[in-house]
């Protein structure tokens, strides 16, 4: 927080009044602000009849997101755990318009399909939209994509497939016996033909 202020006192025309407690109160009241006009979560979508969306507008271009997990070493270690948490982070980009960005931390958000959501709204998103969520494959990224959008289709991303088809490839190089070759080039040629 000291060095929250000294920037805040450089940028800004103020000679007093940025003690540590009051910018983390005001930080803390922005952050409930937003957070309530985020809404309830949303199990699923939830927008309109079938009637509705066939009679709505003509959707712009298709819209594509990319999630991805990590884990973040917490400064705080509970005993008995391993100290990490999970970092859910993504990137909803149209073809015409600006990207937005959004990241949470997962088991501690309570709204992450909303906060999606409301990505999603923020850049016109229309009933008959397709949207292509590009993602790991983890179960809390696939969980996120599911039931928010009525159009939506799921992609297991180039990396994480090829990932695990170089996984195969190792466990096949560690193999004796004369099929070796044959599985190490049949391997290659999955990975070349996907």
């Amino acid at each position: 927080m000291h060095r929250s202020g000294a920037l805040l006192r450089e940028v800004l025309p103020i000679d007093h009044g940025l003690h540590e407690e009051t910018i983390r109160q005001h930080v803390l009241a922005t952050a409930e602000r937003l957070e309530a006009q985020l809404g309830p979560e949303q199990f699923a979508y939830d927008g309109a009849s079938q009637c509705e969306i066939e009679t709505s507008p003509e959707p712009a271009a298709p819209i594509t997101v990319g999630l991805d997990g990590g884990y973040v070493r917490g400064r705080d270690r509970l005993p008995g755990a391993n100290g990490c948490f999970e970092v859910i982070a993504g990137k909803s980009i149209p073809e015409e318009g600006p990207a937005k960005v959004f990241a949470f931390v997962h088991r501690v958000d309570r709204k992450p399909k909303r906060r999606l959501r409301s990505v999603l709204e923020s850049q016109g998103i229309l009933p008959r939209q397709h949207i292509t969520f590009l993602c790991d494959g983890g179960d809390t990224v696939r969980e996120l994509g599911a039931l928010v959008h009525p159009r939506s289709e799921h992609i297991l991303d180039w990396f994480h497939v090829a990932m695990r088809i170089e996984q195969l490839l190792q466990t096949t190089r560690g193999l004796q016996g004369s099929e070796k070759e044959n599985l190490l080039k049949d391997i290659e040629r999955v990975k070349w033909y996907l």
